[in-house]
């Protein structure tokens, strides 16, 4: 029996749509269930997605839901069970003023994080995540909330001293699934941070898009990496997306963390065209789904390991 973990990275809305394509085509092309995952690393919009699994829903019920199809009757019921209506509305007018100036310092000397200089220099977000928790708690239904069973890490960074927290493993104590999405995804300037046990926190992308590095030395038998931020080796110097190239070489030094301890690992990331879909507004999600299903495939061809692994895995679990 083969063990597998999964990476799902930051993004936002369009991240989803890419989790969506992700997900879908390696359930339809390996027959292997994310669901089943051993462990399952989540940050910002990939924290999302990873609670969303978690719940219940299927990777092909992710990418109906994102182009409009039907799902499952299985999905239906789950999503059905979220009646909080989603509001986006500020609390307080926004402020000029820096949240955490030090933060700035901190990100040169503890080795340059550009997310950590973002977080200590953009002003206390005004928007609560109140509603975001309350329609990922929704998914689990009243009693079964608190956290999932399975292993799952939701990556937070602790606004006082920014230190990347995992939810889920580390010794804090998040009220529930939702509490750590919303820690999670609580971007800053935008929302609001979330106080937990004392301690405000941010979203987990201000350390690492991905956090891939979490999974090394578990003795997993492969690694998925679905990392909507950054962008193919070949589109790497692609001048337009700087900070594409930058979330790329700290992805490649994560997945070599993960390798070094003998872990195969595949990544999905985006290529030139799919950037440009990534990049642009409107939100087409369709499309991105559709574009992130076409680099799975080529994914999974150039990682035969893991590719081969999870077809094996499938095979298993269907007898």
């Amino acid at each position: 029996m083969y063990t597998f973990g999964l990476v799902l990275g930051a993004g936002g809305d369009k991240a989803s749509a890419f989790h969506a394509g992700v997900l879908a085509t390696i359930v339809n092309e390996t027959g292997w269930d994310p669901r089943a995952s051993e462990v399952i690393v989540g940050t910002s919009a990939g924290a999302t997605a990873a609670s969303q699994l978690r719940a219940g829903l299927s990777g092909p019920d992710l990418f109906a839901r994102i182009v409009g199809e039907p799902m499952s009757a299985e999905g239906q019921a789950i999503t059905g069970r979220v009646v909080t209506p989603y509001d986006g509305s500020r609390t307080t007018e926004p402020s000029k003023i820096p949240g955490k100036p030090q933060l700035i310092a901190r990100s040169v000397l503890g080795g340059f994080r550009p997310g950590l200089a973002f977080a200590g220099a953009m002003p206390r977000g005004t928007v609560s995540g109140n509603s975001l928790e309350k329609r990922i708690n929704e998914l689990y239904g009243p009693d079964n909330s608190a956290w999932p069973d399975e292993p799952t890490w939701l990556v937070t960074v602790r606004l006082k001293d920014g230190k990347r927290l995992v939810l889920g493993r580390d010794d804090v104590q998040v009220q529930s699934i939702g509490q750590g999405v919303r820690a999670s995804t609580a971007v800053p300037g935008t929302f609001e941070p979330v106080t937990i046990d004392g301690n405000e926190y941010v979203d987990g992308a201000v350390h690492s898009t991905t956090n891939v590095d979490l999974l090394a030395g578990l003795g997993l038998d492969g690694v998925i990496v679905s990392s909507p931020k950054s962008i193919s080796p070949a589109d790497a110097n692609w001048k337009e997306y700087t900070s594409r190239t930058f979330f790329r070489r700290a992805v490649q030094a994560e997945v070599e963390k993960v390798q070094k301890s003998g872990i195969p690992v595949l990544v999905v990331e985006p290529d030139i065209e799919t950037v440009d879909l990534l990049e642009t507004d409107p939100l087409d999600g369709g499309a991105i789904a559709a574009a992130a299903s076409k680099l799975t495939k080529a994914a999974l061809g150039r990682s035969k390991k893991v590719a081969k692994r999870l077809a094996e895995q499938a095979t298993e679990d269907a007898e």
